[in-house]
């Protein structure tokens, strides 16, 4: 059994992730008998399921089967508290509403004590804790989308810290009960690409952090803020290594790319192979200074995403010397589409996926009008919920049609007599008719019967669509992969982007700044804004250039040397990892860190 959260803000996908994957307990104290966040979790697990391709979990064993315990996770939303039905949900799912405003570098604290709009939040978290319940906070303060995590807040500091003191006070009134310890887990989640249907998601619950030592000096200091900014720091420096981080826009797509280039298992690797590679090609570029080559893969990048195509998909389509004519082109597209009509795991799916087809329709539809295309959080979130919403109100629909047809069909059987081959004709007659025929309460048994083929139903296609969209959906990226790299080679020289209008799309739009968030070192919004982004409507007209921009890419990342970095994951201003070819033919150990 699942050990209930107890949250702290709304949080999307991230609530999902830890409803649906955080460790069983058999005990299933606290919110046992709420059935709405029993719900959640199961539609969480679903979505997940539905959406993403894998979502891989490391550190299990991190997280005790009892007692209280604080998880720090990226990232959250903004409270939903404000609507009064949302309101009524959201608490019976167990969340605790929070109070947040708009960060200001210069503000400053209350010293020696939690502001005051924090004590009922605090409370309400005290007595969820100790109930021996988990209590998921996210320090981040909001949602976004960054190259790194650009703010840890104090909030899990203090629930942490004034935990004990807490303690102490019930202790001193004579409360009943034995003290418990509280653990304190950071969990990192990061996302192969956050928007797109089918990739992966990787969720690394962290060692706990040891509170003794920073509970005695809290409860000793005459300022407990300064302890509370000592553990604040403690968990970002968690985080930071449960993460993937960079400095610039740039170098986390150059970095992202240069990981997709260099390695062949970025469909299998685990949540630990996955971070650590993807941090060492970030620290490498950053230790490298080598501007030519970050721009270079930057516009690679670029290309792949206004031509919506993955390196993976173009490098099994073409090689890294090739840029087809016209008749190789559609020698390609061909292959690849009577590749995939004709094997046997299309036919398969066909009947799954029309079934499906309202499903992704929906989906593709929220995502484009429903989020906002500069806060990439919300638009899987809306193409999810969208999709799924179709997809059970497809599944239902059919499910209903099915029982209606089995019952119309089993009641004309009984009544020609042609189940008369049977020994016990009148027991079977009145079992099948007891479906939706009895005269004894007929609604109730229709009701029932039509809910339990809906259910089967929906659960079939569920589990039919899930074992083989992953094969189909790759084919399909391929198909329209090759057939938009086919119509690039009939393209006039004159359609072909010019150097001046390449440079228009330099990078992917960026995220729209989030107010919330506090900015290291004083960044302006203005400067992280990228330059303006060239209409999606046009994306075929970069695709001539994918294949000779990918050269240069591969070239520059000869130097890497090693498909397989290992590297721990780390703020990328910290400490860099040197590494090359050389060493490892050589059989020497990796290459040692550089300040």
């Amino acid at each position: 059994m699942v050990r209930p959260v107890r949250r702290l803000a709304i949080g999307q996908p991230c609530f999902c992730l830890l409803c649906a994957l955080l460790p069983r307990d058999s005990s299933q104290r606290g919110m046992n008998g709420q059935l709405v966040y029993r719900s959640l979790r199961q539609l969480s697990a679903w979505a997940l399921d539905g959406f993403y391709s894998d979502v891989h979990v490391s550190g299990h064993e991190n997280v005790p089967a009892t007692g209280p315990v604080v998880l720090q996770v990226l990232s959250c939303r903004l409270l939903m508290f404000a609507n009064p039905v949302l309101r009524a949900v959201m608490a019976s799912s167990g969340s605790i509403p929070v109070q947040r405003i708009p960060n200001s570098i210069g503000a400053a604290g209350t010293p020696g004590a939690p502001p005051d709009t924090r004590l009922a939040l605090l409370r309400e978290t005290f007595r969820a804790l100790d109930a021996g319940e988990v209590v998921g906070v996210f320090p981040e303060g909001t949602s976004y989308t960054a190259p790194q995590i650009a703010q840890v807040k104090e909030g899990a500091a203090w629930v942490a810290l004034e935990y004990a003191r807490w303690q102490l006070q019930h202790a001193a009134a004579g409360a009943q009960g034995k003290s418990k310890k509280l653990t304190l887990v950071p969990v990192g989640i990061v996302y192969s690409d956050k928007t797109r249907f089918k990739s992966r998601v990787f969720v690394r619950f962290g060692e706990p952090i040891e509170l003794e030592q920073y509970t005695r000096r809290h409860l000793a200091s005459a300022d407990p803020r300064v302890e509370v900014q000592s553990l604040t720091s403690e968990i970002e420096a968690r985080l930071f290594r449960l993460t993937v981080n960079t400095t610039t826009w740039d170098h986390f797509f150059a970095g992202s790319i240069a990981r997709d280039i260099a390695s062949d298992e970025i469909d299998t690797a685990d949540s630990d192979t996955f971070i650590r590679d993807s941090q060492s090609y970030l620290n490498q570029l950053a230790a490298r200074n080598d501007t030519e080559m970050v721009e270079s893969l930057v516009k690679y990048y670029t290309l792949l995403h206004y031509t919506a195509i993955s390196h993976g998909t173009l490098a099994t389509l073409y090689r890294e010397d090739d840029y087809p004519t016209r008749y190789q082109g559609l020698v390609v597209f061909v292959r690849q589409l009577a590749w995939s009509i004709a094997h046997p795991l299309s036919i398969a799916f066909l009947p799954v996926g029309l079934v499906h087809l309202p499903a992704y329709i929906a989906g593709t539809l929220a995502g484009k009008y429903l989020a906002n295309p500069k806060e990439p959080e919300t638009i899987a979130e809306r193409k999810a919920v969208c999709a799924g919403l179709a997809f059970f109100a497809t599944s239902a629909s059919i499910g209903m049609k099915a029982y209606t047809f089995l019952s119309e069909a089993i009641t004309s059987a009984v009544q020609r007599g042609t189940l008369r081959s049977l020994s016990d004709q009148s027991t079977t007659a009145s079992a099948l008719t007891y479906i939706g025929r009895a005269q004894i309460a007929p609604s109730f048994c229709k009701v029932l019967g039509m809910a339990t083929a809906v259910v089967c139903t929906t659960w079939i296609l569920f589990r039919w669509h899930r074992a083989l969209v992953p094969w189909n959906y790759k084919q399909l990226q391929r198909t329209s992969a090759a057939w938009t790299i086919f119509t690039a080679t009939w393209l006039p020289a004159s359609a072909a982007l010019t150097s001046a209008q390449l440079a228009s799309v330099r990078r992917p739009p960026l995220p729209a700044p989030n107010p919330f968030i506090k900015r290291r070192g004083g960044t302006s919004a203005a400067a992280e804004r990228a330059p303006a982004a060239r209409d999606s409507g046009s994306r075929g007209l970069p695709s001539a250039r994918l294949l000779t921009q990918r050269r240069p890419c591969d070239a520059s990342l000869g130097a890497y040397g090693s498909r397989r970095v290992p590297s721990d994951s780390i703020h990328p201003t910290h400490r860099s990892v040197e590494f090359d070819r050389g060493r490892a033919d050589r059989g020497e150990p990796p290459s040692t860190w550089v300040p």
